[in-house]
């Protein structure tokens, strides 16, 4: 289970205490801060926890240019020039491609990718095949040759003023200003650094493009060399000066009157560097001059030097000559071309020396000094040529890149690695296209191993054009196959020059789930065939369920396992469990939910009691209020004077009240006896004893995970 770190979360669990019989559990935490505590939380859906199975942490690292045959200007960062590669023994031009690269010399990725600058102000990518990919734009002359670090970035200079570093698809990555145009090659050391010089001065850049130092070595032309322990070696002038990592200067030592030509450093320490006053200088590392009198040639050095595997130095120079010479700087031999040579010699595997000349042409030399052979190059060769996989050669020159082979067949194969996915019983087909790139017929056959039945291939051999192409179709079928993850191999094996057979490897992944066991409350839920380190979401009759950790994750293996705990109301019955990889892989089972409630079935109601008897009568109620008195009547009139009048009648009598109203009944009388209970319901009291503890599980992992998302 992978913990995020306490930055981003407030809490992390330390500890879980389970308490299955009594149906619940604890959960003991510990906040950042150390403060501790519990809580026992509810739940109110479908719950996961997980198990994952084979996975582990997957650490992240930058990508490796795996195989660059030739990553930047002379190879390597002591600019040897010298390949672990060779090139042809019968050359032929296999393509040329139009790119208005004259002073550039190519780099190639790890993919066969070639980089190259051009005086229309573009880097250009060209595929091994002479194909177009992209090219990037800036805002002056690319006679820069480009360097491409370990993650696949390409560093280059501009007139522009700035340092470039582009991302394999042709997209910007960062832009450096440097204060003046850059001619000089970039050359990547240790920790992805780049060095660079201008014409305003020398700059080291961390991978990210921001500034590490700068030194005041001004050479908008010559290429930094860099040695093993990171010491950098530049040329600024008519001098060769030494740079610590951190920028901070050795030493610097006069060479020649104007030194253009990029250094090289030897496996012993020694540094080499050509001047226009015809001296190639041979300088130890701390500063001192090995060889008490430089190598003199008849005209000026530009080229870079080069170094054998032997510790010969190669060096061409603009008297026409290729020059050989031994570690005491003594001669050994010299090559005569037609005409001046400015390009810096390259060095095969095989000792051969390839260089090209003004004269037109691009030549192969021997070890001994004998010509092995020579190619018409349109236009004067001023760039390195680079050697590339297939003893393939590629050189710059009259605005064009092209790249010099043995003539034949050459194969490209589409796909190297086919992974299908899909459930059991199912079927599906993929395309393989096979190119002839190469100018005679190519002619192929597959090798199935094992030759396993659920995948085949139409056509299984053919013959191919020059220039043209053949698809394939393999066709798979898993029915019979169990979930899990299927492999075989095809060899495509054919008359190309460049390879004689070319694997193409198949993965057939049969995605499915399990359930164990398939009814009931809880089941673990095992996924097989799934994309090793993708992530999995588990969904519950089609809407998503939560997990915990965060996400289920699938190891390496192709397997994940988590468990799945059903709490109470969820409805008896099938339900469906479905796993949904982040690359679309899905397989789903169903599983039957047992009753979940936590107790018995309910009874059925009893039968109602007979009535009970009447109550006694209620107490009588209380006297009613005594009637008003009646009202006193009025006078009689008064008689006349003199007569005696009849007396007035007497008052009224108060009417006695009448009796009060009869009280309230007294209460009801006790309720009759109760029917007999019906009988009980089905369930167990044990089985609902045992899920009540298994719904109280759910409930607290609820609180965990509100927790968890808690921020």
């Amino acid at each position: 289970m992978l913990v995020e770190p306490c930055a981003m979360r407030k809490w992390l669990v330390t500890s879980l205490r389970l308490k299955i019989a009594d149906g619940t559990m604890d959960a003991v935490w510990e906040r950042c801060d150390g403060v501790s505590g519990k809580k026992l939380a509810r739940a109110g859906a479908i719950l996961l926890l997980t198990v994952v199975l084979g996975s582990s942490a997957t650490q992240v690292s930058l990508a490796q240019v795996a195989g660059s045959a030739w990553p930047m200007f002379r190879h390597d960062p002591q600019h040897t020039g010298r390949s672990s590669l060779s090139g042809p023994e019968t050359p032929t031009q296999r393509w040329s491609l139009l790119t208005g690269a004259s002073g550039s010399s190519p780099a190639i990725a790890g993919d066969g990718t070639l980089y190259v600058g051009s005086v229309d102000t573009h880097l250009y990518a060209v595929s091994r095949h002479g194909i177009l990919e992209w090219r990037f734009t800036t805002r002056g002359e690319v006679h820069s040759s480009p360097a491409i670090g370990a993650d696949g970035t390409v560093y280059f200079g501009s007139d522009d003023g700035s340092l470039y570093a582009v991302n394999p698809d042709g997209t910007e990555k960062w832009r450096a200003e440097v204060g003046g145009r850059v001619r000089s090659s970039p050359a990547v050391g240790r920790n992805g650094v780049v060095y660079v010089s201008s014409s305003e001065g020398f700059h080291a850049f961390n991978a990210d493009g921001t500034l590490k130092w700068t030194a005041p070595v001004v050479d908008e032309k010559s290429s930094p060399a860099i040695a093993p322990d990171g010491t950098v070696y530049a040329v600024s002038d008519r001098s060769l000066i030494s740079l610590n990592p951190d920028g901070s200067q050795r030493w610097s030592i006069l060479v020649g009157e104007q030194t253009i030509s990029s250094p090289a450093i030897g496996t012993d320490g020694t540094i080499y560097v050509g001047s226009l006053d015809k001296k190639l200088y041979a300088v130890d590392p701390d500063g001192s001059l090995r060889w008490p009198q430089p190598f003199t040639a008849t005209a000026g050095i530009r080229a870079a030097p080069a170094i054998g595997a032997d510790g010969t130095i190669y060096v061409s120079s603009l008297d026409k000559r290729l020059y050989a010479l031994k570690r005491d700087g003594s001669l050994d031999w010299i090559f005569n071309s037609l005409d001046e040579i400015q390009s810096s010699p390259t060095i095969g595997a095989d000792g051969t020396i390839y260089v090209g000349s003004f004269d037109g042409r691009l030549y192969a030399v021997n070890p001994n000094s004998s010509l092995q052979w020579s190619v018409p190059i349109p236009g004067d060769i001023i760039a390195s040529p680079a050697i590339g996989a297939y003893r393939t050669i590629f050189v710059s020159s009259g605005g064009s890149l092209l790249a010099i082979t043995n003539p034949g067949a050459d194969i490209e194969v589409s796909e190297l690695l086919l992974n299908p996915a899909m459930k059991a019983g199912k079927s599906s087909a993929r395309l393989v296209t096979i190119t002839n790139f190469g100018d005679d017929a190519l002619t192929w056959v597959l090798e199935k191993t094992p030759d396993v039945p659920w995948v085949t291939a139409n056509p299984a051999s053919g013959t191919i054009a020059p220039a043209s192409s053949e698809a394939i179709e393999l066709s798979f079928d898993s029915t019979g196959l169990a979930p899990g993850t299927y492999v075989t191999r095809f060899r495509v094996v054919s008359n190309a020059i460049s390879k004689a057979s070319v694997e193409v490897k198949v993965v057939l992944d049969v995605v499915g789930i399990t359930l164990s066991p398939e009814k009931g409350v809880i089941t673990n839920v095992s996924g097989v065939g799934f994309a090793p380190g993708s992530s999995v979401s588990i969904s519950w009759d089609g809407s998503e369920i939560l997990s915990i950790p965060d996400r289920v994750v699938v190891g390496e293996n192709g397997k994940f396992t988590t468990a799945i705990i059903v709490p109470d109301q969820t409805a008896t019955g099938q339900h469906e469990i479905e796993a949904t990889g982040a690359d679309g892989r899905a397989a789903a089972a169903m599983f039957t939910v047992l009753n979940v409630s936590g107790q018995g079935s309910k009874g059925d109601p009893g039968v109602p009691g007979a009535p009970g008897p009447p109550g006694p009568p209620g107490p009588p109620g209380p006297t009613g209020a005594q009637g008003v008195a009646g009202s006193q009547g009025p006078s009689g009139p008064e008689q006349p004077a003199g007569a005696s009048g009849t007396a007035g009648a007497a008052p009224s009598t108060a009417v006695e009240g009448q009796q009060g109203p009869q009280g309230p009944a007294g209460p009801e009388g006790p309720a009759g006896l109760r029917g007999p209970a019906g009988p009980q319901g089905s369930s167990g009291i044990r089985v609902g004893a045992l899920l009540f503890s298994l719904g109280a599980i759910g409930l607290a992992v609820a609180g965990l995970l509100f927790i968890f998302r808690r921020r």
